[in-house]
């Protein structure tokens, strides 16, 4: 498999993962489901920019959470 059939791959494990309880947590802070998704889909664009940095699911799971908040 190619790297970058490898990367998007592993994108989608972890947002199939993590999107639906960052958006939760978004909207908790700003009480608007829309903007929370907006919020999340930027923390996702983030991950992708910085994907090759990350060596584990707990530091990918760390980051989205904190560029989320």
């Amino acid at each position: 498999m190619p790297l970058q059939d490898k990367h998007i791959a592993q994108f989608n494990i972890v947002f199939d993962q993590y999107f639906t309880a960052l958006c939760y947590f978004a909207e908790k802070i700003i009480k608007s489901r829309d903007e929370a998704k907006d919020i999340v889909v930027v923390s996702f664009q983030k991950y992708w920019e910085k994907r090759d940095n990350f060596i584990g699911q707990p530091q990918i799971k760390s980051f989205l959470y904190l560029v989320t908040r």
